[in-house]
């Protein structure tokens, strides 16, 4: 977003409190219970602003407008409503913005108010507007005025009220009782109500033209997300603080602390938290010391009126010396007084929902200093705009605003009235949604899959071996000589029978019985096989149908202690559970057929933190809190043993070179590059080791001897970080990408193929990451490659957040479940459609990848739901919690 142009519109009279915007016009409120119409247009090839005619006067009022709302710039018929204490008139424009002159604007009286307006909206289709008058709502048709509701039930003022996008018969508003309600104009009656925890006063409403969703903005510059689900339940989604600007917020004015104006001295650098108006106390007895030596003011008897209102204004840093502040020390938290949503194209269908939205998006959030741009799809800014240093034409303390689509689709348009001067102005911005991001990281294109060969000196190179070719040899030297005087080529006699080809006993013949002899041996039918020929469905909805029939009898647990992983192996005919209790257990599916078989992997000595199967599904390694990883067997008679255990720093011989233990815990454990080497998260490092297990049966001896070993090929330290969070790396495929988190909330990326980092993801939460899971691609689901590059990020912190390698930024925020002490999972479905994840409100949670929002949270548990994984070649999911079960959902 930036600046095009911008004008200023000089008002000669009061300070404007409203203002409205349309496409054509602007309307302002003047002096006298007056209001200015400004007629204008955008020339495109000059790119300025130009007023197509003179300022013309709208009457009719007897006190001073506080209300002013225009209706859609895109409908054909163009009204505008202006409401003071006295009344409220409709005024029909359509035929005045052909000619400004001919033709005056004409009103009509609609409502007299026995309280000042605060607050006027449109809907979408222009049928509708409405009134807030202090804590009641007054909805008029259009364009007759007649009354068609009144709504009632919030318990202090309504501060800001708008008609929700895709369902123009849903009105929205939010009052200073920090509640927001949805009424429904059909039923004329409120039919959801949520009230949020907010120390400011909410300001600012708007909703998403492509969501479900609503935006609140409060007066200490926080911004609130809401999801209105299907059933008409409004649940919290995010919140985040905007930033001041550049350096800091400030409201541009002089602050009076002690009664006296703030002089230009230094402030001090102690500093603390005191009320605006603070005085000190009356002179009398000396302050007494405190236990730390310093001293306090006498306490002061205050009434309970005058404690409130110290503790309203308890928003002033000062310094403690003197209670003269300079104004360069004085910070204030940006109040958003508008919030405002750009679309490049207006959704004509609710149902239309384009799949690339969040380039044609824009959230828009103006405070009395900036305005500022974000992506309402990652909640990532884009762009800021600094009032304060921006030309004459715009004032610098921004006290109403209004904004309107411009008529060309990268443009917008703002009216932005000062709050302490008698003048607006316009500003024209540009919205270039496809230009990178100013701070994203370099030239190197990053991706899963490898853009160039190893070097030389990664452990994955691997030199290619030159294959001599035999010498030729004559015909007299292929075929090996006859030695002399031994008969050669006799048949072997045992007794007095002859055994060779053609000869024994005949071939066993049945009555009716086929075809006689020994059958024809079929080759086993691999594990699997038929389910890798199915299909992944992408046309079905969510799994969120509970399997009873996969609960087994009387429904015992599933371990001794809970639950806290969950995977299924590549071919989906198994899944594997980690518990507290040290423990696995490899169960058989599906469930209902084998009724729990399976094996339990015992030997850990401490709780299991994490574990992944091989590509073939043959193996299963495991990382524990007692410093050491295992790799074990899944099928046949060995499953359960452990043939390898990674204890060991360098190698698997603890004796040679001094060949210290791990001595920290080990984080994550799994298989990389088609199995071919297996990755540890130790400490802060990630180590890449190669390994050799003795397989093959005529190796016994050795196989009991020494079972496997294992040796270290590179390592790879985070230098900031105290330890590794998590650990993922793609095993599906030949990829030279790890991606690990860490204890200081960064996320790394290392390239083995070149040994070297090659993204870092700063803060991407606001709590260390607890899950990275790359993108698993099934076989049976016919996704983009693309999708390969995508991970999430789990952290206690709300929220899960879905990453492009390719890219710097996130791509998308899930948030609505609850993830604020334990470690949750979260995974992605194959066909790329869902995200699920567990919750701390004894549920999974199921998210729409493309939009974010919450599809269904199914609750089959009754604790803490810890983990989820997609089936990946069947449309399934199942979750383990802290009760010890897992439970299996279908679409």
């Amino acid at each position: 977003m930036q600046v095009s142009s911008s004008s200023r519109l000089e008002l000669f009279g009061n300070t404007v409190s409203c203002l409205a915007l349309h496409s054509k016009f602007l309307v302002v409120q003047h002096r006298n219970g007056l209001t200015l119409l400004v007629p204008y247009e955008f020339d495109i090839k000059e790119n300025k602003f130009t007023y197509t005619s003179n300022q013309i006067t709208l009457d009719g009022h007897g006190r001073a407008v506080t209300v002013i709302a225009a209706s859609p710039s895109y409908m054909d018929d163009i009204y505008c409503v202006t409401a003071s204490r006295d009344c409220a008139r409709l005024w029909n424009l359509s035929s005045s913005c052909q000619n400004w002159a001919s033709n005056p604007p004409s009103s009509v009286q609609i409502d007299v108010f026995d309280f000042e307006p605060e607050s006027a909206a449109f809907d979408a289709t222009g049928r509708f507007f409405a009134v807030a008058i202090h804590s009641a709502i007054r909805v008029y048709r259009c364009p007759s005025g007649a009354i068609l509701a009144v709504l009632e039930g919030h318990q202090a003022p309504i501060t800001s009220l708008c008609f929700h996008f895709q369902k123009p018969n849903f009105l929205l508003s939010i009052a200073e009782d920090r509640s927001i309600r949805v009424w429904d104009l059909g039923l004329k009656e409120c039919i959801s109500s949520h009230r949020f925890v907010s120390a400011s006063t909410p300001l600012s409403i708007t909703t998403d033209p492509f969501l479900n969703r609503i935006t609140i903005g409060h007066a200490d510059g926080r911004i609130h997300f809401f999801e209105l689900t299907e059933n008409n339940k409004i649940t919290e989604v995010y919140t985040f603080q905007l930033k001041g600007s550049a350096e800091s917020e400030s409201l541009g004015f002089d602050v009076e602390v002690d009664g006296r104006e703030s002089p230009t001295q230094e402030g001090a650098s102690n500093q603390t938290l005191l009320p605006a108006k603070w005085k000190p106390p009356a002179v009398g007895l000396p302050p007494k010391p405190t236990a730390n030596g310093r001293q306090r003011p006498p306490s002061v008897k205050r009434s309970d009126s005058e404690r409130r209102g110290r503790e309203r204004e308890r928003a002033i840093i000062v310094p403690t010396e003197t209670p003269s502040v300079p104004q360069s020390q004085v910070t204030i938290q940006p109040a958003v007084i508008g919030l405002f949503y750009w679309a490049s194209s207006v959704p004509t269908s609710s149902s239309v929902i384009s799949e690339e939205r969040e380039s044609l998006c824009r959230l828009i959030a103006v405070t009395p200093s900036s305005i500022q741009c974000f992506n309402p799809y990652n909640y990532q800014q884009v762009s800021f705009i600094d009032l304060t240093r921006n030309e004459e034409n715009v004032p610098p303390n921004t006290g109403a605003v209004a904004f309107v689509r411009g008529d060309q689709q990268q443009q917008g348009i703002f009216a932005l009235a000062s709050a302490f001067d008698s003048f607006a102005g316009l500003l024209g911005v540009q919205f270039n949604t496809s230009a990178p991001c100013e701070d994203q990281l370099g030239q190197l294109e990053v991706s899963v899959f490898p853009a160039h060969p190893a070097l030389s000196q990664s452990p994955l190179f691997v030199k290619e071996k030159v294959e001599e070719k035999p010498k030729s040899r004559s015909r007299s030297q292929s075929l090996p000589r006859k030695p002399k005087g031994i008969v050669q080529n006799l048949p072997v006699t045992f007794h007095n029978k002859v055994k060779s080809s053609g000869y024994g006993a005949p071939p066993v013949m049945k009555l009716f019985g086929g075809k006689g002899g020994a059958k024809k041996a079929t080759p086993a039918k691999r594990a699997g096989l038929s389910a890798h020929l199915r299909q992944y469905p992408v046309t079905g909805g969510p799994p969120v149908d509970f399997q009873v029939e996969h609960v087994l009898p009387s429904d015992p647990p599933l371990m001794s202690g809970a639950i806290t992983r969950v995977r299924y192996s590549g071919d989906g005919t198994l899944t594997a559970c980690a518990s507290v209790d040290n423990t696995l257990r490899i169960l058989k599916l599906p469930l209902s057929k084998n009724g729990g078989e399976g094996a339990d992997l015992i030997g850990h000595t401490q709780s299991v933190v994490s574990f992944s199967f091989s590509h073939d599904s043959n193996y299963l390694i495991s990382a524990s809190n007692d410093q050491t990883a295992r790799l074990w067997h899944t099928r046949g008679p060995k499953a359960g043993d452990a043939p390898l255990v990674f204890s060991n720093l360098l190698h698997s011989a603890p004796d040679k070179n001094q060949n210290n233990l791990l001595g920290r815990e080990v984080r994550h454990a799994q298989f990389f590059y088609l199995d071919q080497f297996v990755l540890l998260a130790v400490g802060p490092d990630v180590l890449l080791y190669r390994y050799k297990l003795m397989n093959q049966e005529n190796e016994d001896v050795k196989r009991f001897q020494m079972p496997g070993s294992y040796r270290l090929l590179q390592r790879y330290t985070h230098p900031n970080a105290h330890y590794l969070t998590h650990l993922s790396a793609p095993n599906s495929f030949l990829s030279h990408i790890a991606i690990a988190s860490a204890s200081n909330k960064e996320m790394v990326v290392w390239d083995i193929g070149i040994n070297k980092c090659v993204r870092l993801f700063e803060d991407g939460h606001a709590r260390p990451v607890s899950t990275v899971r790359l993108f698993g691609s099934s076989t049976a689901a016919d996704t983009p490659a693309s999708f390969c590059n995508l991970f999430l990020t789990s952290a206690p912190d709300n929220t899960i957040k879905l990453w492009d390698l390719r890219d710097q930024k996130c791509a998308r925020v899930f948030a609505g479940h609850t993830n604020r002490v334990q470690s949750l999972g979260s995974d992605i479905s194959p066909c790329g459609r869902y995200v699920a994840s567990g919750s701390e409100t004894q549920c999974c949670v199921l998210f729409d990848l493309r939009t974010g929002g919450i599809l269904a949270s199914p609750s089959q548990h009754s604790d803490v739901v810890t983990d989820v994984a997609f089936h990946p070649l069947l449309p399934q999911l199942c979750s383990v919690s802290f009760d010890r079960r897992i439970r299996f959902y279908r679409s």
